[in-house]
């Protein structure tokens, strides 16, 4: 009994290892080359509560190297909660930014 489950214990460890290499060669790190910069924009209406989720999975890759990106949340009709939020969240990271549709909002 104590060998089947040591086999087993052995097989899933050796499982789960496949499977993170297999996820290191799907998510390749995506980076801007030479004089080149990556921003990913993040278009907002209406209210949004899943904004800060959005913003911490964002950083999250970065943090990670996954995804070497600044951050612009763009207000296209925020309504005033989410707008605090996204002012909130831009104060706190200097990789985020935060604008209305045209132009910088000072945080």
């Amino acid at each position: 009994m104590l060998t089947e489950l040591t086999v087993s214990t052995l097989v899933s460890a050796m499982i789960i290892a496949g499977l993170w290499l297999l996820r290191g060669m799907i998510l390749t790190p995506v980076a801007g080359g030479k004089n080149q910069n990556v921003t990913v924009e993040l278009r907002v209406k209406g209210s949004s509560p899943e904004l800060e989720n959005t913003v911490s999975g964002l950083l999250w890759l970065s943090d990670n190297g996954t995804l070497r990106a600044d951050i612009v949340i763009i207000d296209e009709g925020m309504d005033e909660e989410t707008r605090q939020e996204a002012g909130l969240l831009a104060k706190t990271d200097e990789r985020v930014s935060f604008r209305e549709w045209g132009r910088m909002i000072d945080t």
